[in-house]
């Protein structure tokens, strides 16, 4: 099932669903894994499902996707 948050409107409660393309909990989980197994990053963007540049951009922006990259990378 894909992540969903809840987004208030101004008059109503709306149900945003994650799209095809953004990161899920699950594709975090694989793309760390994967490059804990490979040390590539288009191998592990790949695997996920995901975008190689968004990757970096994600590694950049985000202190605990940065954190498990380097634990990711570490362990390979």
């Amino acid at each position: 099932m894909a992540d969903k948050g809840i987004v208030e409107g101004k008059a109503r409660l709306r149900v945003r669903r994650a799209s095809p393309t953004s990161w899920t909990r699950a594709k975090t989980a694989l793309f760390l894994a994967t490059l804990g197994e490979t040390c590539n990053v288009v191998r592990a963007a790949k695997a996920a499902g995901v975008s190689t540049n968004y990757a970096y951009r994600r590694r950049q922006a985000d202190a605990g996707f940065r954190a498990g990259w380097a634990a990711a990378v570490a362990e390979g």
